[in-house]
């Protein structure tokens, strides 16, 4: 059964002190249970003293259960009679039957005498006051015996009640009390729980016993129920004092257990408002309405949202005082409202009204903008001002135009209202337009303002002039002359030109002042003849920003030099090392372009054996041959080619 198996004890032994137990007559009885079977077996009874270790038999015959009790202990209970019956009439099977067994059970814990006749009780007469004694119990199974249990020790003497319950609790939840107490199944199997009200009369709560089942919790551990007792008709405002007495295995109650006391909180709200409703003129609101008078409403607080689902937010910052039934405010911003009053009585206990919709409207338009200033930068403008404190304030349309004295044709820059009080607009660098802005805020209600101060800014220039290009390069006995297409731009200041040569690779500004806007050409006088270069031209507006520069143009002035000189060679030869030595006699480095040696086996075979060279000296190791011939040639800027007298050399 439940009431066993929730601790996990298959069986259960009990003594207990006799209640009739007096100096003359001492007696101890004896009852065991066990959790597969209730009755049908026999069993033997041993005793033993504390200070032995030996165990005595005490029943003179094995304990079984019985036919039928005497007709007297039938009479003093009637359902002794119906439970005789049934056992002795029923099958087997109808012995397995729970509900049976259940009942059974209980009976058993009521009746020492159904006890006796079901066979699981023993009451032992040879006791000695004062001595300590331990029961065992053993089951007869055939031949062979079965220890079902042992009971604690118990000194044998007058009857002394099970202490008190532990542990009760009362708490009020609503208007219901809870209790709670420390289950102790070893001693108990049932509880009755004892009320006394104010007028001091005591009545037990529960119609039958109290028997709490454990049942399994969330991660399956059997736990018994919480709360395990709940007292419903409570009157708030008295006053209860509570106790609980266990009943024993043996039928009798134990001593009660200490007393606790509770006062029952009034828990019941005041009727709700009834018939809520509002009226609104412009942003003032008018609340209305009624309250059933109970003698107990301490005021209401008045709660209201722009949504019907909330959150709904006090309006007041203390209770209104009850006797109210209106209440007037006027709001701040415009629109839909809902509004609930909740009654509140002395003890704290609150109720909500039904809704009630109020439509809000504005008529009265928002302040002018100000201080609108403007800030310009890189193609784009960034514009500020003061932001409005109204709040129900939507935001701000910007308009925009290039000529303040046409007010037809401002442009509105935003389709939404800016909710910010910065707007930055970005144009193409390019343009170099004056534009003009002003501001209008608007509400939720779409009233709008007074047009703000009228702010103007002009881009600044940051757009260089286009390529130039450059279209032809002439000569002349004063220099190099470089034309150009002359750009178009409205704002150019001029232009700088650059020369590039092998000495001067990064460039050089030829110009000393900026060449003339309306100018197309440009003489080069420091330019050297005969020398390669590059020009290139930069274009510059009256900001100084500088366009790219223009594509290569490529100029060599050719100039007629005088050039009388000869080359003259001469060889030195170490055999061992197989090296010649040519040098030769150097001509001015301004008229030529270098020196270029030749080599081969014969007058006509020779060919160039290195580059063009700036020394005047080259030494041969590459003599493969038994003989060579040598000659050195000079070329000038020109285009000549002096050439040196053959040289001879051989290895012998």
């Amino acid at each position: 059964m439940i009431f066993f198996n929730s601790n996990g004890q298959d069986s259960f032994v009990f003594a207990r002190n006799h209640p009739a137990n007096s100096a003359r007559n001492l007696s101890i009885e004896v009852k065991w249970y066990q959790t597969l079977s209730l009755f049908g077996k026999e069993f033997n009874v041993y005793r033993r003293e504390a200070d032995l270790a030996e165990w005595q038999p005490v029943s003179p015959n094995p304990v079984s259960r019985l036919k039928t009790l005497p007709s007297s202990l039938i009479e003093e209970d009637e359902e002794l009679d119906f439970f005789i019956d049934a056992l002795n009439q029923a099958s087997p099977e109808e012995l397995e039957d729970d509900f049976l067994k259940l009942n059974i059970l209980l009976k058993s814990f009521e009746s020492n005498e159904f006890a006796r006749f079901l066979g699981i009780y023993f009451k032992d007469n040879e006791v000695l006051p004062g001595k300590s004694y331990q029961y065992k119990i053993t089951i007869l199974n055939g031949s062979q015996e079965t220890v079902l249990g042992q009971s604690s020790f118990i000194e044998a003497g007058s009857y002394q009640q099970t202490g008190g319950v532990q542990d009760l609790e009362a708490y009020q939840e609503g208007r219901v009390i809870n209790f709670n107490w420390t289950q102790n199944s070893n001693l108990y199997y049932a509880y009755n729980l004892y009320e006394t009200d104010s007028t001091g009369s005591t009545n037990r709560l529960n119609n039958q016993p109290l028997m709490l089942s454990m049942q399994p919790d969330s991660s399956g551990v059997l736990v018994f129920p919480k709360p395990m007792f709940k007292r419903r008709g409570s009157i708030e405002g008295a006053s209860y004092s509570y106790y609980i007495e266990g009943i024993d295995y043996f039928g009798e109650m134990s001593q009660p257990s200490s007393v606790v006391n509770i006062r029952i909180d009034d828990v019941t709200p005041p009727p709700p408002p009834l018939n809520l409703s509002g009226r609104a003129d412009s942003l003032r609101v008018l609340l209305k309405w009624e309250q059933e008078d109970t003698g107990d409403l301490k005021g209401y607080t008045i709660y209201r949202s722009q949504k019907s689902e909330g959150k709904f937010e006090p309006v007041t910052a203390s209770l209104l005082p009850a006797g109210n039934n209106t209440y007037n405010e006027i709001l701040q911003v415009p629109g839909p409202y809902y509004y609930r009053i909740e009654a509140e009585d002395h003890t704290g206990n609150k109720s909500l009204s039904e809704m009630a919709f109020v439509e809000a409207q504005d008529v009265f338009p928002p302040s002018q903008p100000l201080d609108l200033t403007i800030k310009s930068d890189t193609g784009r403008f960034y514009l500020t001002w003061l932001e409005n404190e109204e709040p129900d304030l939507k935001g701000y349309l910007l308009y925009r135009t290039v000529d303040e004295n046409d007010p037809d044709h401002y442009v509105l820059l935003n389709a939404e209202p800016l909710d910010t009080n910065y707007y930055e607009q970005r144009l193409p660098k390019n343009v170099k337009n004056e534009f003009f802005y002003f501001l209008v805020a608007i509400d939720t209600s779409f009233n709008r303002s007074q047009p703000s101060a009228i702010a103007t800014a002009v881009l600044p220039d940051v757009v260089a002039p286009e390529r130039p290009v450059i279209n032809q390069v002439g000569y002349s006995d004063e220099g190099i002359i470089v034309n150009w297409t002359r750009n178009v731009e409205e704002d150019l200041a001029g232009y700088h030109l650059y020369r590039f040569d092998s000495l001067h690779p990064e460039g050089t500004q030829v110009n000393q002042a900026l060449i003339a806007k309306s100018s197309f050409r440009f003489i080069d006088r420091t330019a050297d003849g005969n020398t390669e270069y590059q020009y290139r031209l930069a274009a510059i507006d009256s900001l100084a920003n500088i366009s790219p520069l223009s594509e290569a143009a490529y100029a060599f002035r050719r100039e007629e030099l005088l050039l009388e000189a000869q080359l003259t060679v001469k060889l030195k030869s170490q055999k061992r090392k197989k090296t010649n030595w040519l040098e030769w006699s150097e001509i001015d480095p301004k008229l030529i372009r270098g020196y270029v040696v030749f080599r081969g086996e014969s007058e006509r075979s020779i060919k160039p054996i290195t580059g063009l060279l700036a020394s005047t000296s080259f030494v041969d190791k590459d003599l493969k041959k038994e003989a060579y011939v040598y000659q050195v040639r000079a070329y000038s800027i020109p285009g000549k080619v002096i050439i040196s007298r053959t040289v001879e050399w051989e290895v012998r």
